[in-house]
């Protein structure tokens, strides 16, 4: 939940650690306590941004250009969002990119008609376009005992 703003947390308290050593003149017990929590509080959030940094190796290796074109295929995934009804764009960059495994989420009737489309302009023969159909499955019978 609190992975997103971890840089700015120890932007943050960088910033305020620093602003609390300039500004207490006489430390009290509460500015020793505030001052230990910020410092926890950048061990902490340096524990999970250093993984990002390059002291930390690279846990997958950077695949090579040298494949054959016929050890790879491209796959090209978009979330149309239903509400979306540009399709242009889409279709644009199928015909350009000409991908070989098409992957649309949030499609509905509408974007079923739009992408059927690429059915008829498709540049391979083995091109088809296959729509999600809902179906209700029953839930009969699945609460029944285990049986050992």
């Amino acid at each position: 939940m609190v992975d997103f703003p971890r840089i700015q947390f120890f932007i943050a308290s960088i910033l305020t650690f620093f602003t609390l050593y300039l500004i207490v003149k006489k430390w009290k017990w509460y500015d020793s306590f505030i001052a230990i929590g910020l410092a926890i509080g950048l061990v902490v959030n340096g524990f999970y941004l250093i993984n990002y940094t390059p002291i930390v190796p690279v846990e997958v290796p950077w695949a090579n250009d040298e494949t054959e074109d016929e050890d790879t295929f491209s796959l090209l995934v978009t979330n149309v969002k239903m509400s979306n009804k540009n399709a242009q764009p889409l279709l644009d960059i199928v015909n350009k990119k000409e991908p070989d495994l098409i992957l649309a989420m949030e499609v509905n009737q509408w974007w079923g008609e739009k992408l059927s489309e690429l059915d008829r302009s498709a540049h391979s023969p083995s091109f088809r376009f296959s729509p999600f159909q809902e179906k209700s499955f029953s839930t009969k019978g699945l609460r029944q005992k285990p049986r050992f």
